[in-house]
C-alpha cells in the first residue's frame, strides 16, 4: 500500500465538504475583500462541513 496518498475512502469522504466549503468561501470572500479573504474562509468552511459530515456519519442508522 502506498502511504504517500490517503485511502480512497478518506478522499471520497472529504471531496464534497472541500468543494462546498471552497466554493462558498470564495463566493463570500469576493464581496468581503477578494481572494485573500476567500481562501481562508473556504478552508474554515471546509473544516466545518467535514466535521458536520463526520458527526452525521456516526449517527446510528
Amino acid at each position: 500500500m502506498n502511504t504517500d496518498r490517503p485511502p480512497a475512502e478518506i478522499a471520497e469522504a472529504l471531496a464534497m465538504p472541500f468543494i462546498l466549503g471552497m466554493a462558498l468561501g470564495l463566493a463570500i470572500g469576493r464581496f468581503l475583500g477578494g481572494f485573500v479573504v476567500g481562501v481562508p474562509l473556504g478552508l474554515v468552511l471546509f473544516a466545518a462541513f467535514a466535521w458536520i459530515r463526520s458527526r452525521l456519519a456516526r449517527l446510528p442508522q
